[in-house]
């Protein structure tokens, strides 16, 4: 998934000037990157993280089981 905060530069192509521009893009006081990003940030501001993270913790078991289940059944 993106959410189109960021910019991907190839390792093959990449040269200085190339990431200077990219950086200067997602650095303009207009850009579609830093609104998008500020959007971003409302959303993980709004969440309650250490609370999602507990709840996938304690899941787990019940997933290992799940995935225990299947491979037996093949």
């Amino acid at each position: 998934m993106r959410i189109g905060t960021g910019r991907w530069l190839s390792r093959r192509r990449y040269t200085p000037t190339r990431a200077a521009n990219a950086l200067t893009m997602l650095l303009q006081k207009d850009s579609t990157y830093l609104q998008r990003a500020r959007m971003v940030k409302a959303q993980i501001a709004q969440e309650d993280g250490v609370a999602n993270l507990c709840n996938a913790i304690e899941f787990l078991p019940v997933i290992a089981k799940q995935v225990s289940a299947a491979s037996l059944v093949r």
